[in-house]
């Protein structure tokens, strides 16, 4: 070995981390490169080589660094496997990621971000469940750790979503075989919003194992989706009084809080009762300022349907559009919004205040403005969130809460008053194709946040199958969907916003839709954008759009994959089909969003 100075070594690292900390990634690298040269196995400077190269996203020279730096056996070493399980993840390498972890617990076994890592991989190689019990043993050690309590929300969210992936066969025995058999028709009918059928199901199923935790679940979710919330109730207070896992505790703690939030809501009929009103006089001005707060954290149907209200308001009075903390994307750079600041006691105040989503904090602003009006427009399937804005919105002095549904469907599933109002779209922007696509085959596609319940289970499937049979397959938003379809010859998979919506839809013959049953669209705009762009949508039956859905006249709607199958197999040989019920969806959209038919909307938020 050379002779080396310790102190020159210690000190040349010290200002590598400076410069990595100053944002100088190139500049330390090279300090480090100066003592990997000299000494190749320094355990200390192949980890800072690692940070270097996963600041400047150089993902494999990271696992290479970061691999030889937890070999050489460094004091950070549970630092160094972290980050060397991160990159690993990002290159979509899991199962290596997953052995890192579970290595490097073999010397740390509390190490509670390691822990976390490990259920961060558990998740994405499709074991959520399992994942998630490993990050609630991450929580008990570290329950304050901000980037722990991250990961255990997403993978909480994955495990719920789990439960309504189709069961792996069970012991070929025929007991069990039949039970297997009922609980997959079961499933399958609830997935595709058969509910009766479902409902049927699960009764069935419950009759020969009354204990069965996941079937009493289950058919509670079904009857929360009949809006039958005190059969709800009973089966889901059942489930709690037997054994549960991290997962099981996961689904009836969020359906718990949805249920009961729908039973109070409609007890209610809707209406919140205000405190008793206080002494202080009302506000003397009386304006039609209407302000628009929603969260512009991502471009999703709720921040586009802000401002294209905004847009539709503005003709007739004084619109602010308003972001709640903590930022407004750069997406909305362009757009004249201000951002309401949590820290003073000052925001929108007077006129009409119209809040988009009920997800949105109610800050110190709110307590001292004096509204004429106050307008809820609730267009997710939250029921729980709903039951608590509305609590906080009801103040002493302030109107009652007037609510607005997505559509009639949402409105429906709480049986509760309120005006509906689909969410508007710009038709002048989303037209049909001035001229056919360039390309030679049938060609499907869908766009959306990339988010796992935008997807329904066995989507990968589905759109596979789409491939086979000689459709090309256009996915925008869809990188969640993993390694399943990536490669997979006549599919082409973009990241949500890779290109602008209107020009995506006028590259597609036809646009198919459908979503997770935890998460049915109240309105999905996305479906009208498509029929404004004239192409034939096959849209599952569930959720706001349907209403909209003449099915065989400017549309078709389906219930299983294999019925949306066999749609859009008519429709990619029957271009003159294609054409006609392209059409009819056009004058739809045009019914609906032409400024004359959109003017009782404005009327409503003016009167």
């Amino acid at each position: 070995m050379p002779d080396v100075d310790t102190q020159a070594v210690t000190v040349a690292l010290n200002h590598a981390v400076r410069l990595l900390q100053n944002g100088q990634a190139e500049n330390a690298r090279y300090v480090c490169s100066q003592v990997v040269a000299r000494l190749p196995a320094h355990p200390g400077a192949l980890y800072l080589m690692g940070l270097c190269d996963l600041a400047e996203r150089r993902f494999e020279d990271a696992v290479q660094h970061l691999q030889q730096a937890v070999g050489a056996g460094q004091p950070a070493h549970a630092q160094a496997t972290r980050q060397l399980g991160y990159a690993l993840f990002t290159l979509g390498r899991h199962a290596e990621a997953l052995q890192a972890y579970e290595t490097a617990l073999q010397a740390c076994p509390g190490h509670a971000r390691l822990l976390a890592g490990k259920g961060s991989m558990q998740a994405q190689l499709h074991h959520p469940r399992e994942g998630l019990a490993t990050l609630q043993q991450a929580l008990a050690i570290a329950p304050d750790d901000p980037w722990i309590q991250s990961q255990a929300s997403k993978v909480r969210d994955m495990a719920i979503l789990s439960f309504f992936e189709p069961p792996q066969p069970g012991p070929a025995t025929a007991p069990a075989d039949g039970m297997d058999h009922t609980r997959r028709q079961a499933l399958a009918a609830l997935n595709d919003g058969l509910y009766d059928q479902a409902a049927a199901g699960w009764q069935r199923l419950l009759a020969e194992g009354p204990q069965d935790i996941h079937g009493l679940i289950l058919a509670a979710v079904t009857e929360y989706r009949r809006n039958h919330f005190d059969a709800a109730q009973a089966l889901l207070d059942r489930a709690a009084l037997l054994p549960t896992s991290a997962a099981d505790e996961a689904i009836l703690d969020d359906y718990r809080h949805k249920n009961a939030a729908a039973r109070m809501l409609q007890a209610l009929g809707g209406h919140v009762r205000n405190p008793p009103p206080d002494t202080t006089p009302p506000a003397l001005a009386v304006d039609q300022h209407i302000h628009l707060l929603t969260r512009f954290s991502e471009r999703a149907g709720t921040e586009m349907r802000t401002l294209q209200l905004a847009r539709r308001l503005r003709r007739h009075t004084h619109v602010t559009v308003w972001a709640s903390p903590p930022f407004a994307h750069e997406l909305f750079a362009s757009e004249a919004i201000r951002l309401l600041d949590p820290g003073q006691a000052t925001g929108p105040e007077n006129g009409t205040l119209v809040i988009l989503g009920a997800w949105i904090p109610i800050d110190g602003w709110y307590h001292k403005a004096r509204f004429r009006r106050i307008i809820l427009v609730y267009n997710v399937d939250e029921p729980d969130l709903l039951a608590s804005i509305l609590q906080a919105l009801a103040q002493p002095g302030k109107p009652k809460v007037e609510l607005v549904f997505a559509s009639d469907w949402m409105r429906r599933q709480l049986g509760v008053a309120g005006h509906c109002e689909p969410s508007p779209i710009d038709i002048d922007v989303f037209t049909p194709a001035p001229a056919p696509p360039a390309h030679t085959r049938f060609t499907v596609g869908r766009l959306s946040r990339d988010r796992a319940f935008k997807f329904h289970p066995g989507a990968e499937a589905f759109f596979a199958r789409l491939a086979d049979a000689g459709m090309g397959v256009r996915l925008m938003g869809a990188t969640v969907l993993g390694q399943a379809l990536q490669g997979h010859a006549g599919i082409e998979i973009l990241p949500a916003n890779a290109v602008a919506a209107a020009p995506f839809l006028q590259g597609l013959d036809c646009f198919t839709y459908r979503t997770h049953p935890c998460f049915p669209e109240a309105w999905g705009r996305v479906v009208l954008e498509a029929m404004a762009a004239g192409l034939p949508v096959v849209v599952h039956a569930v959720g706001g759009y349907a209403e909209a859905i003449r099915h065989g006249h400017n549309g078709f709607l389906f219930h299983s994959d294999a019925e949306a199958f066999g749609l859009l197999q008519a429709l990619q040989q029957d271009p003159a089909l294609r054409a006609r019920i392209g059409q009819a969806a056009r004058k739809t959209v045009e019914s609906i969003y032409a400024e004359e038919a959109f003017e009782q909307h404005c009327r409503f938020y003016l009167r």
